[in-house]
């Protein structure tokens, strides 16, 4: 029984959608990747009877509708000691003294070496320990996509996705994630997120780092982008990045 245009691309959309809610859930750290494995739901297979097809049957349009893919997820934790240093402010200002939030010590993990910080013997001022978590998701932007990322073969038996750089959907490290110890002194939910930047920029570059954690992701979109076409009926799927780089990886903002 043949399939008409207008079925097919009914059929298109649900497993577009299908897709996309479980690629939100995979976890990139420890482990092959893997739709049964993660969700217990069998890798799609081919139909077995031949699929009619009148037109192109996925357009570019129907692949940017999905929208954000997210193929990892990243994890870490820092612990920091933080401080107040006073600075006294040139003359002709309106106050004598301005007070900085800054890095007293970082503790390190286990089995890395302590790290010196001059800050530390001389410090007697205000002090709390700050332990951050990040929580941070790589994927891709498929609508991103541009109209020259969709190269269908003239039988429409094969098909070659080109896909976007990967990018840094969320970066997670928000006062409500932290925990605070050993306070003393006086310090404010503004004096919180000044103390949280500097542990926040290294844990970033930490994960950029991580050539393991883009290899996952990477993996993971070339495996759902080849079932979807392979369930579309196409016979031969190539999928590739237009960049295999981190270069551009921007951190989001955070609010």
């Amino acid at each position: 029984m043949d399939i008409t245009t207008k079925n097919m691309r009914a059929i298109l959309i649900n497993v577009l959608l299908g897709l996309a809610t479980i690629a939100a859930v995979f976890v990139a750290v420890g482990g092959g990747w893997s739709i049964a494995k993660y969700t217990g739901i069998l890798p799609l297979k081919k139909a077995k009877k031949a699929v009619v097809i009148d037109e192109t049957p996925i357009t570019i349009e129907d692949v940017r509708a999905i929208g954000e893919l997210v193929t990892a997820n990243y994890y870490d934790e820092t612990v920091s000691i933080m401080g107040k240093v006073n600075h006294v402010l040139e003359k002709g200002s309106s106050k004598g003294k301005d007070t900085t939030v800054t890095v007293i010590e970082r503790i390190p993990e286990p089995g890395q070496t302590q790290n010196k910080n001059k800050n530390k013997k001389s410090y007697s001022g205000p002090k709390l320990i700050l332990v951050q978590t990040v929580h941070a998701r790589i994927g891709i932007d498929l609508s991103e996509l541009q109209d020259k990322s969709l190269k269908v073969s003239q039988d429409d038996k094969s098909v070659e996705v080109i896909l976007p750089e990967l990018k840094c959907v969320d970066f997670i490290t928000n006062p409500s994630n932290t925990e605070v110890f050993d306070e003393n002194g006086e310090w404010s939910l503004d004096d919180l997120k000044v103390a949280m930047i500097p542990a926040r920029e290294e844990m970033w570059d930490k994960m950029k780092r991580n050539t393991k954690l883009f290899d996952t992701a990477r993996k993971g979109a070339e495996e759902v982008m080849t079932q979807l076409f392979e369930a579309a009926g196409y016979q031969t799927v190539k999928v590739h990045f237009v960049s295999s780089g981190t270069a551009a990886l921007k951190m989001p903002t955070e609010e």
